[in-house]
């Protein structure tokens, strides 16, 4: 994707005043032409910053926010209050509805000064003996398409999709491979999705290892992607090919970089190596002195 493109779009979610639910249904018909799983990987990544600049200031009014939601209670308003309230300062649904857990059992010894119990009450709101916060806190979570419990099990399933996407284009070229569970019982701790036996080629570069990322890739998420992951893998492993099926902004793309290539879509025109003409690792020739 061009960078003057994507600054587009990035201007366009920034000025957008809602959920990111009304977000998402807003910029999918400004951009008709641009695929909904890229734009809703570039609103996800934007709504998760856009939560980490705004949550030290949401904290310090969650008691102000909470009372406010107390008073709509009292006065019966429609379910999805806190959704509202959410919408109305800039934030995610379902983290205002953990705060305000917070705040319901900030007087309980037991539950109040504990993160895991809060967390148990968020994930299941059956367990909220207050109906009404029960209910809002199960409403904020379905609403919420960016964040909470309800979103991480979309991506993890997204990004197993993918997985298992590129482990059937590498077996369709007949190249072998290990999986990302066979690397770690060897003891790797930080391993590729796919690890090849034998490398490839992709125009004249050599793939050792193929990273699958089922989202948009932004030079922040690049950044902490490289240093987090990449480096550790081609310290390891070598050079690899990293794939963000949901398209990136050009401007990550760096010509020097001996690392690893970059693509949104697993090559058309892989060159598979023969294994026997690849020297052994170690291979040392030796020399016989007359």
């Amino acid at each position: 994707m061009e960078l003057n493109v994507y600054e587009d779009i990035l201007s366009f979610i920034k000025k957008f005043k809602g959920t990111s639910r009304e977000c998402k249904r807003e910029t999918i018909k400004q951009y008709p032409d641009i695929s909904e799983f890229t734009l809703g990987s570039i609103i996800n990544l934007q709504w998760q910053f856009k939560m980490i600049v705004n949550h030290c200031h949401i904290r310090k009014i969650a008691n102000q926010l909470y009372n406010r939601y107390k008073s709509a209670v009292n006065d019966k308003e429609e379910p999805g209050i806190i959704i509202r309230l959410a919408s109305e300062v800039d934030f995610s649904p379902s983290q205002l509805a953990k705060l305000f857990l917070e705040q319901h059992y900030q007087t309980d010894e037991d539950i109040g000064n504990s993160k895991k119990e809060i967390q148990k009450r968020f994930k299941d709101s059956t367990l909220i003996e207050d109906r009404d916060l029960a209910f809002e806190v199960y409403l904020s979570i379905l609403e919420d398409d960016e964040n909470g419990p309800y979103s991480d099990e979309i991506k993890r399933i997204l990004g197993c999709e993918y997985e298992m996407k590129l482990q059937e284009y590498v077996s369709q070229i007949g190249l072998v491979y290990k999986t990302e569970q066979e690397l770690q019982s060897k003891g790797y701790d930080k391993t590729p999705d796919i690890k090849l036996d034998t490398p490839m080629a992709v125009d004249g570069f050599i793939v050792n290892w193929i990273e699958s990322k089922a989202s948009f890739g932004n030079e922040h998420q690049h950044k902490q992607y490289t240093r987090d992951q990449y480096q550790s893998y081609w310290n390891r492993f070598g050079p690899g090919l990293v794939i963000y099926w949901f398209s990136y902004v050009k401007t990550i793309i760096d010509p020097q970089e001996k690392r690893f290539i970059i693509r949104d879509s697993f090559p058309s025109n892989p060159t598979c190596l023969n294994p026997d003409v690849i020297p052994p690792p170690n291979y040392v020739q030796s020399f016989v002195i007359q």
